[in-house]
């Protein structure tokens, strides 16, 4: 039988550590029948306990890079009339395969886009806690889709996780392991008595992100599978970025999942009304 809990009114904190989810069940137990029709064995009022070793919050973050766009060359060149500056209007994000819908922000029926355009750009930011794997080498599947105004549009991009650790491998550790973290915890075992794992939050372009970061850009056809990092080049830090707030949680709207949208550039009636609320003016081209 299938359950499903709702933590809604006592959340699970963000910063959570050392995560765990006990299940206990205290009802009746057992077959009423047999294979073959006799009595079977039973208990009216038992008791059954689980524990679920969850992985902690991990935390995927999506933002507006289109200041800069990928070149056919793998290098990171200024927008340009080709390749503008775009404010994301509206961005979904999916999980899973098949590919699911988990959030929504429409900047057409809410006040506001998604992620503006930088040195000032905003990102959404999620914390999923996953489950445990069935394969050491299994990973979950994370899509951010962004939708703007105008063309050309800036394209899907997705996360890998293996999900975030914050974990020790004893009840009470020491100071010195505490404030020695150990990232990827995951993929090397560390080998110390004491240790603690704490996968690192990652930081582009001076602004403060997730455990998972990915742009949204634009490029020539083709060429969106693997970006080079942002701060490999590395390109200036953005003047400001804020996480956008509200949106809707699909999963917890939804009667059903809902399959992962495609993407869909603005209408005229909505290009029309974002830019008499918005007065978008992206400047004119370096």
């Amino acid at each position: 039988m299938e359950m499903v809990f709702d933590f809604s009114a006592d959340p699970i904190p963000v910063n959570a550590s050392d995560l765990f989810i006990q299940v206990v069940y205290r009802g009746r137990m057992g077959v009423d029948l047999d294979s073959e029709g006799r009595p079977g064995n039973y208990e009216r009022d038992a008791i059954a306990v689980g524990t679920h070793d969850a992985r902690e919050p991990t935390f995927l973050t999506f933002w507006n890079n289109t200041d800069y766009y990928h070149t056919s060359s793998g290098t990171w060149l200024p927008w340009n009339v080709a390749y503008p500056l775009r404010t994301t209007t509206s961005f979904w994000v999916c999980a899973g395969a098949p590919s699911r819908l988990v959030w929504t922000y429409l900047g057409t029926l809410k006040p506001g886009v998604a992620m503006g355009i930088p040195p000032e750009p905003g990102f959404v930011r999620m914390g999923f806690i996953v489950g445990q794997r069935e394969l050491p080498t299994q990973r979950w599947a994370f899509r951010g889709t962004p939708s703007s105004a105008d063309s050309p549009q800036p394209r899907a991009q997705s996360i890998f996780s293996r999900g975030a650790i914050k974990q020790a491998n004893l009840e009470q550790i020491d100071m010195d392991a505490l404030n020695d973290p150990r990232g990827n915890c995951d993929s090397v075992q560390p080998v110390a008595d004491e240790y603690w794992c704490q996968d690192p939050i990652q930081r582009r372009r001076e602004a403060i992100l997730g455990h998972h970061v990915q742009p949204i850009f634009q490029a020539p056809a083709g060429q969106f599978d693997s970006p080079p990092d942002v701060d490999s080049v590395p390109l200036p830090p953005f003047a400001l970025a804020n996480p956008r707030p509200g949106g809707t949680l699909r999963y917890e709207t939804d009667s059903e999942l809902t399959t992962c949208p495609t993407q869909r550039g603005a209408t005229a009636d909505e290009i029309a009304e974002i830019e008499s609320r918005e007065k978008l003016t992206f400047g004119s081209s370096p």
